[in-house]
């Protein structure tokens, strides 16, 4: 695997601007793991870095934590748990241009089923979700949105030091005549797609000819895979 992406990925440092959101207006200084149990909006038209350090983050059963069009959240914690039900998604309503959202964890990054989802979906433009785990494992049950409606969609990036297990929804699919969105999965260990959205492998003169809805999966021990998605 080019660990690269992970490296690129896992280095993401933004100042702490006056009136953001941080780690600290979620959980006291120490507390670990840090659960965010009720539902928040960081600070919208600013960069929002949440650094928990060596702390694991976790967002509560049906919380959600909620960025505005077109701005940016940054998470950097030991784990990250988005438990069944919680979201970290754009506001209710219209949704002019997708957020971005990074995750960045040194261990496992995991989404729960029935929920435990991103949701980056937007009528213009859809976000983009970029989830990284440098030495653990990334387990995605929940759903995974970065469609546009009626807008491009968006882009997702998974990049784990060890496994990436998907089994909830991936939607990146534009409307109408927009541009689909991309999905890029790299893992050392392997990759495990047994989604409703997980289908069979396009050979490469077919993704030539369908530049929309597909995924490109690497690992450490097999070739690149071109899969369908929604």
């Amino acid at each position: 695997m080019q660990t690269v992406h992970l490296l690129a990925l896992g280095t993401v440092l933004l100042p702490r601007l006056a009136g953001a959101t941080t780690a600290n207006d979620i959980c006291p200084p120490g507390t670990d793991p840090c659960v965010l149990t009720s539902s928040l909006t960081v600070t919208p038209g600013v960069p929002t870095l949440l650094d928990f350090g060596n702390r694991a983050f976790q967002i509560a059963s049906g919380r959600r934590l909620i960025v505005n069009d077109g701005d940016t959240l940054t998470i950097m914690a030991r784990t990250v748990t988005l438990q069944t039900g919680a979201a970290i998604s754009g506001p209710t309503g219209t949704r002019r241009t997708g957020a971005t959202v990074i995750i960045v964890a040194t261990g496992d990054i995991q989404f729960q089923r029935s929920g435990g989802s991103i949701d980056l979906a937007a009528d213009g433009a859809a976000g983009t979700a970029r989830i990284t785990s440098t030495g653990g494992n990334i387990t995605a049950d929940g759903d995974l949105i970065v469609k546009g409606t009626p807008g491009d969609g968006g882009l997702l990036t998974m990049c784990a030091g060890g496994t990436v297990t998907l089994t909830g929804t991936i939607r990146v699919s534009g409307g109408g005549d927009s541009l689909g969105g991309d999905v890029t999965v790299a893992a050392g260990g392997s990759i495990i797609a047994s989604g409703p959205k997980a289908t069979k492998a396009l050979p490469q003169t077919e993704w030539a000819r369908s530049t929309k809805n597909a995924m490109m999966a690497t690992t450490n021990t097999m070739p690149m895979a071109l899969l369908p998605w929604e």
